[in-house]
């Protein structure tokens, strides 16, 4: 696979994620929305840029720093899954479109 299906990736999953959620299946929404951040840094030309960037510029990195491929176990409540989309959805504020910039 290559960065550019990777990106897709990311915005399918962050599609599929809003899904779930509105399903009030909220903890896989909420390891999807993750699973969406990790295909968007997987093979980016400028991963250490894009995560530095994120951290030090967004407030929301916190919640996404959190989650992690164990979290597919995790039982997650509303406001988790809520919390996580929020932070990675949002076009201009938030984790995706920080990571965008550096695709």
């Amino acid at each position: 696979m290559n960065r550019n299906d990777f990106q897709q990736l990311a915005e399918n999953h962050l599609r599929h994620a809003k899904a779930l959620l509105d399903a009030e299946l909220y903890s896989g929404a909420y390891y999807i929305c993750g699973y969406a951040v990790e295909c968007a840094l997987r093979k980016s030309s400028r991963r250490r840029v894009c995560m530095t960037a994120c951290s030090t510029y967004n407030v929301h990195w916190k919640n996404v720093e959190d989650w992690s491929d164990d979290s597919r176990y995790d039982r997650r409540v509303q406001k988790d899954a809520q919390d996580l989309y929020s932070a990675v959805s949002d076009p201009v504020h938030v984790v995706l479109a920080c990571i965008k910039r550096y695709w």
